[in-house]
């Protein structure tokens, strides 16, 4: 990359130089230079070959949220694979869920190929249950509803290979593991406040059978859930102290279970520390919630309200202007249940 920035800056037929380069390095070049309009034609027109590096350059580059839909519809479109077409459309639902998009969000996750609907409800219900994703209580009530009637899969397995990963990607059975029921139920009581129900969940979810390769995952899952239930509970200091042991145990933010682990700990924990008066140790754990992976879309544009208020609290004025400019323009186009959002940053 080093290489390629610098011939690029150095070179006087720099769009000579552009059109010989490989599409993967053209896409490269793109992001390094901020090249809006290359990155705008690439999106529709990226060697599916170098799918991975595309991945990497596209969807965990801050701030290009419209280039990240077009290059997951591009993949929808020319790609047949249902597996891979329903990765696209998780993503994209991630996308609109942060951007107060939530309606169409939820119409990704129908569009789910079949064998991949066991997921919906995972993904939906983590969402659902986030404070910056807005839902009617009838919404979380037929949510919960639906988890109730999960018949999960007793040998279904959270385990990462060497590199982290987790091994059941693409296994449609992994959503349905005992563990990650009680966990979203947990989850979503906490949204419609029922701290008894929730404690429940808990109590249910620790009582399961664990998998010895699975442990470190469901320990995760765990201390998310307590965390929660002690926000919710008006403890923050607790919040920091369950917290103390996280992301421990697991080489990645949940691997590709989409349960958001690291980036939900994140944003936890900015919020907790945010509560107890140390407000600049909480910027930088909401500042750096994009770092991991594609599936920390959902939280980045709902942090920058935050940071805009935090900023705005410890006096800096000019960055809390930043991060509600930043805050408006990626939720001009979102759902009118975000109004009120939107007008108290205006």
């Amino acid at each position: 990359p080093t290489v390629i920035y610098t011939v690029y800056k150095s070179s006087a037929a720099s769009d000579v130089y552009k059109r010989q380069l490989p599409s993967q390095n053209r896409a490269l070049l793109a992001f390094l230079t901020d090249d809006a309009a290359s990155q705008a034609a690439l999106a529709d027109s990226l060697d599916l070959q170098s799918f991975y590096l595309q991945q990497a350059m596209v969807l965990n580059w801050p701030d290009n949220y419209d280039t990240k839909l077009r290059y997951l519809q591009h993949l929808i479109d020319s790609i047949d694979d249902p597996l891979l077409q329903g990765w696209a459309r998780e993503i994209m639902a991630q996308i609109r869920a942060g951007l107060g998009r939530w309606d169409q969000a939820r119409q990704d996750f129908a569009l789910l190929p079949e064998q991949q609907q066991p997921w919906r409800l995972t993904y939906e219900s983590i969402l659902m249950a986030m404070p910056f994703t807005l839902c009617t209580e009838d919404e979380i009530l037929l949510q919960i509803a639906q988890v109730e009637r999960w018949r999960p899969q007793k040998n279904a397995r959270l385990e990462e290979d060497s590199y982290g990963l987790v091994g059941s990607r693409y296994n449609p059975d992994f959503a349905l593991h005992p563990h990650m029921k009680e966990f979203a139920l947990g989850m979503l009581q906490m949204r419609l406040g029922d701290l008894a129900k929730a404690r429940q969940a808990l109590q249910r979810f620790r009582a399961l059978e664990v998998e010895a390769g699975s442990k470190p995952m469901v320990k995760e899952l765990e201390l998310s859930l307590a965390g929660w239930i002690a926000y919710r509970d008006g403890n923050p200091q607790g919040v920091l102290e369950i917290l103390a042991a996280a992301a421990q145990y697991t080489l990645t933010d949940m691997g590709y279970s989409g349960l958001h682990d690291r980036p939900f700990q994140r944003y936890l924990r900015g919020l907790a520390l945010a509560d107890v008066g140390r407000l600049e140790d909480a910027i930088p754990w909401l500042r750096n919630i994009d770092d991991k992976s594609e599936r920390n879309k959902a939280y980045i544009v709902p942090s920058y309200r935050m940071l805009g208020q935090w900023h705005a609290q410890l006096g800096d004025t000019e960055t809390a202007q930043d991060y509600y400019r930043k805050f408006l323009f990626w939720y001009r186009e979102c759902d009118e249940r975000y109004r009120g959002q939107v007008e108290e940053v205006e």
